[in-house]
């Protein structure tokens, strides 16, 4: 495999940042790593990257804050967070600065492999438009988590999705016309790829012969 631009690792672990390097390397990747955030912008100002593989914990700047003045830098540079303390609104706002995933440690190698191959090849290259709002984010996931574990508000997605929604005020019309037509694209283009639990809406949605 022949990548113009090399990966940049930054995690403060040696042990996850020596691992991820060594497994990308014998992938055909070039890597290159960092401890911490600081020393990630200095190289980021020196030279392009095809990739960022970032810690959401670092010593100084967290994941978050090098992800966006590593955007600032390098605009079209795309970054996966990785963590091993997740919640929804770091997830928010990873995504909201165009992360391409939030992956919770500890990881699957072979699926980190395939984003990264997804999304390193020059004729795939893209920048994830962010979402209307950072809160219309936030309520799109919290419909979606609803919908998974109460049958009761499935049931009313349902039947009436307009009036479903009504209470999640914070979703622009452009969110709920996605969440009603079930367009899993469109919405994972704002929050990255859903899992099977909150894709279960989507999935029922697009099932129904009835619409």
């Amino acid at each position: 495999m022949v990548n113009r631009n090399p990966i940049l690792v930054v995690d403060d672990e040696a042990s996850i940042r020596e691992s991820l390097r060594d497994w990308f390397v014998d992938a055909g990747y070039q890597v290159e790593t960092a401890s911490d955030g600081e020393t990630a912008l200095k190289l980021i100002a020196q030279k392009d990257y095809s990739l960022l593989i970032l810690d959401l914990k670092l010593p100084g700047r967290d994941g978050i804050q090098v992800l966006r003045e590593a955007r600032r830098l390098s605009p079209g540079l795309r970054g996966i967070i990785i963590t091993a303390y997740p919640s929804v609104e770091a997830a928010v706002e990873a995504l909201r600065l165009g992360a391409l995933e939030y992956l919770v440690k500890p990881l699957a190698l072979s699926e980190l492999e395939k984003i990264v191959a997804d999304n390193t090849a020059p004729d795939r290259a893209h920048i994830i438009p962010p979402p209307t709002t950072k809160v219309g984010l936030l309520a799109t996931l919290k419909v979606l988590d609803r919908a998974a574990e109460d049958p009761q508000f499935l049931a009313r997605l349902a039947d009436s999705p307009e009036e479903a929604l009504a209470e999640y005020q914070d979703l622009s019309e452009e969110e709920k016309e996605a969440l009603i037509d079930g367009d899993i694209k469109q919405i994972e283009n704002w929050i990255g790829r859903l899992d099977q639990k909150r894709a279960t809406w989507l999935w029922c949605r697009l099932s129904q012969e009835k619409w």
